[in-house]
Formats: structure tokens, C-alpha cells, sequence
């Protein structure tokens, strides 16, 4: 490997395209150059633990002439059927499941000149924010491999954080794009529901799990996000989209008003959280024309509802497994899909109205900002080998999930949200900033995105994972 080479595996997904459009590069030598970084640095972090580099070199040659990825490679979340690849969902049920199909999504991706090379890991069926799972194994951060990069996209924010991917496509339920982004110091953007195709599926019409883009900068998550969009007619709420987010990104913004809405009165954020987000959000408020507002918006009915959400997703995903091979099901899977079977017309009825609430909350506060702000995560990475964590702040969960609570709230109202590096921990691991806007503006989402990216430019001087070389 020469060392012009090797330098790709730190620019940036755009950069690398343009390469690769410019001839400059092929896609074979950036498939050779990622086979061999992967063999180097993932035995110690298990982001990538199936590949399939002879697949993708297949697909190459069709590839190249193909817009808007034009031949980059991509990583596909293990939960993402890829025809011809084990996928497994982190599930012993499925342990040597090969599919024939591939996913809509990996479709697009491929139409678009993407080639799919790896599978990222994910904890069972994509369930927890730690991943780790009975068949694959437990994922490591690569800032440092004692902590989680979280989940349920962990392997795909894992190997962009690695240098083993400039492109990754993950999936988020509760907040699985935007909780390991913020862990591993990469970008994650779960779109409005129905922005990206997605299927095939047990629940076509449930509007909470989406597919959505992930990358090393903002700009690398708009070129995928380009790929992805679009109506697909086997998806009932997929909608037309028009690209063009990688264009939006390099609009300069005009007038911009954040409100800043803190733990969205859901409870207590861990000071280091508290202290990255807030100083990050001063930093933007010196810009020019920028203006960050302290407002309160409160989501706190988000718990009761998203636990109906949650158990009524599960009961008619994973009822059939659960009557047939229990076994092989997490107990707390298991547990969350019989809390959904169990729910009354009065329970489900509530959650309904009470998520109408939520939306019209957030709705009051849209009136007077273009984005809104809060932390990613409400702790800052811990240690691996833990499912989750029972305290924040002194505050106990009532939840194994409920850490998850800045992230699920927001999926409830069904809004694009971003999530991007804002600082670090003592320990020096990343922290994420959440940035949200009305349903359907992903462009202005990521072209404000872009811009706090830039003025925060947390890695100024610290040397990043994908920077390194094994």
C-alpha cells in the first residue's frame, strides 16, 4: 500500500468521489485499501465482522458510471438485507440466514453506484443501545476500545470512526443513527419517516423505524442521503423526494434561530453532556446572524408513550418467535413484546393522544426557531460491557432504555434530526450536539449542520481514530 493510498482513509466521502470521478482513483484500489485496513484494526473492534470485498468487486465495474455515489463504497447495518450476504440481525434465529433479495434501501444504493462491502453489527434486531449480540460478538469504540461505541448502529459508527468506511448506512428506531454518531464522534441523520424507502417489512405502515445516512462530516451524510431518497411503491409512506442535499450543504446560510430545549423535561443531563452541549451552543450564537434561544419544550409524556410504541412494534415483529422459539430471544425482548400483546384499546388510545401532544409542543417552539437544540445522549460514552445504565446525575432509570430518552422522544414527533461532534469528555470521548428541524427540511437541517460543523471544529487539534494508522 503506498502512502498516497493510504492517506484516503482519512479524507472525507466527497473528497474520495471525486477522486474516483476524476479517475485519479478506482474502486478497486479504494476496496483493496479498506480489506486491508479492516484486516489491521477490526479484531480488536468487531464493527465489521461479515464482508463480502468479492461481491463488491463484482459490482465495480457496472458501478463507476453511476450517479451520485459513483462507485464509494458503502457499509450496510447488519439489520439491512444484502442479497448473497449472511445477515443475521444479531439473532440466533438467524444465524445463517442468507438472503436472496436484497433490502429496498441497499437497492437504491446500489442503483445509485454505491457498492455494499461489509455488514456492520448491531445488537439483536436492532434492540438496546449497546451493541453487542449472542452471534457476533461486542463492538469496542475506537477512540478507546474499553467503551461502547452504542447502538443499535454501533458497527456502522464504528467503522467510519476506524477508517474502515466513508459511507454507512444505518437504522433508527429510538434513536440508533443518532446515539453511536454521538458516541464514536461521527454524523448520523435520521430523516423524516417515509423520506428513504424502507422495506421490505412485518410493518409497513409503522412511521418510527426509518433507514437514514451516516458519514464523517455532514457533507459525506447529504451524499449519501442524495443516494437514498425517493418514493418506492412497495413502501406506502415512502414520498417523493428530490435530491440535491449535497448542494444545500454548500449554501451559505442566511438568518438562523436554534432554540436551545435542554433535557426536553425528561429529566437530568449528565454535567459533562450538559457543559459540551451548552458551550458548543455559545460558540454559534457569535456567528453572524445566527441566534440561540433558551426555550422549554416538554416531551415528558415521551416515556409513556414510546414504551407503547416500542411494545406494540415488537408484538407484531416478534410474537411468531416468540411462540415458536423463545429461547432464542433476549429476556428483554421478550419481555417488551409481552408488555405489547398485553396493551388494552384504553392504553393504545392514550398513546395516541398523548403523541399528538408531543408534536404540537414542538410544533409552538418551530414557530420562533429553524432548529432546535439538545444533547444527543444524556451521558457521555461508558465503559463496554454493560447492557445500559440504571443512573444519570443521581437520577435512577426506571428504564433500562430510558438513557435513550433525548433521542426516542424526538422520533416520536417525527422530525428530521442530526446528530454532530460538539466536544469531549475528561476522558476524552466524544460528545454529540442534537439539531432538529420541521418535518421534511432536511436540506436546511443539514445546510445549518454543516455550518455549526464548521465553526465547532471539534477536531481541530485532536487526532481522530480514522486519522491514524494501524
Amino acid at each position: 500500500m503506498t502512502p498516497e493510498l493510504s492517506d484516503l482513509l482519512g479524507e472525507s466521502a466527497v473528497d474520495v468521489q471525486a477522486r474516483l470521478r476524476g479517475g485519479s482513483v478506482q474502486s478497486e484500489d479504494l476496496l483493496t485499501l479498506l480489506e486491508g485496513h479492516h484486516d489491521s484494526v477490526d479484531a480488536t473492534l468487531n464493527a465489521l465482522p461479515t464482508t463480502c470485498f468479492a461481491r463488491a468487486r463484482g459490482a465495480a465495474v457496472r458501478a463507476g458510471t453511476l450517479a451520485p455515489l459513483h462507485g464509494m463504497p458503502v457499509v450496510v447495518k447488519d439489520l439491512t438485507a444484502v442479497a448473497g450476504v449472511r445477515t443475521t440481525y444479531g439473532s440466533p434465529i438467524y444465524r445463517d440466514n442468507m438472503p436472496t433479495e436484497s433490502d429496498f434501501v441497499v437497492e437504491r444504493i446500489e442503483a445509485s453506484g454505491g457498492l455494499p462491502y461489509a455488514k456492520s453489527n448491531t445488537p439483536e434486531f436492532g434492540c438496546g443501545g449497546v451493541t453487542f449480540n449472542d452471534v457476533l460478538g461486542e463492538t469496542r469504540n475506537p477512540w478507546n476500545p474499553a467503551y461502547t461505541p452504542g447502538g443499535s448502529s454501533g458497527g456502522s459508527a464504528a467503522a467510519l470512526a476506524s477508517g474502515q468506511a466513508w459511507l454507512a448506512l444505518g437504522s433508527d428506531f429510538g434513536g440508533s443513527l443518532r446515539l453511536p454518531a454521538s458516541f464514536c464522534g461521527i454524523v448520523g441523520l435520521r430523516p423524516t419517516p417515509g423520506c428513504v424507502p424502507r422495506g421490505p417489512s412485518a410493518v409497513p405502515f409503522d412511521r418510527h423505524w426509518v433507514e437514514g445516512p451516516m458519514g464523517r462530516s455532514v457533507a459525506d451524510v447529504a451524499l449519501l442521503l442524495d443516494a437514498l431518497v425517493g418514493q418506492d411503491r412497495r413502501d406506502p409512506l415512502s414520498t417523493p423526494r428530490e435530491a440535491g442535499f449535497l448542494q444545500a450543504v454548500d449554501r451559505p446560510t442566511d438568518r438562523v434561530r436554534i432554540a436551545s430545549v435542554g433535557g426536553l423535561g425528561l429529566g437530568a443531563l449528565d454535567p459533562v453532556v450538559e457543559q459540551a452541549v451548552n458551550e458548543a451552543l455559545g460558540r454559534l450564537d457569535t456567528l453572524p446572524d445566527w441566534e440561540v434561544m433558551d426555550r422549554q419544550l416538554d416531551l415528558a409524556a415521551a416515556r409513556e408513550v414510546f414504551a407503547v410504541r416500542r411494545g406494540l412494534c415488537y408484538a407484531a415483529m416478534f410474537e411468531s418467535f416468540r411462540r415458536d422459539s423463545p429461547e432464542l430471544l433476549r429476556p428483554d425482548i421478550i419481555s417488551d413484546l409481552d408488555r405489547g400483546l398485553g396493551f388494552d384499546a384504553t392504553t393504545i388510545a392514550r398513546a395516541d393522544r398523548l403523541q399528538g401532544e408531543l408534536w404540537k409542543a414542538a410544533e409552538i417552539v418551530f414557530r420562533d426557531a429553524d432548529i432546535l437544540a439538545c444533547p444527543t445522549v444524556v451521558v457521555p460514552p461508558f465503559k463496554a460491557g454493560q447492557p445500559s445504565i440504571a443512573e444519570v446525575a443521581g437520577e435512577a432509570l426506571p428504564t433500562y432504555y430510558d438513557w435513550l430518552r433525548l433521542t426516542y422522544s424526538v422520533s416520536l414527533i417525527g422530525v428530521p434530526a442530526i446528530s454532530i461532534p460538539c466536544g469531549f469528555s475528561p476522558d476524552g470521548l466524544p460528545i454529540g450536539l442534537q439539531l432538529m428541524a420541521p418535518p421534511h427540511r432536511e436540506a436546511r437541517l443539514l445546510q445549518v449542520a454543516a455550518a455549526a460543523e464548521s465553526r465547532l471544529d471539534v477536531f481541530a487539534d485532536v487526532s481522530t481514530p480514522w486519522q491514524r494508522r494501524a
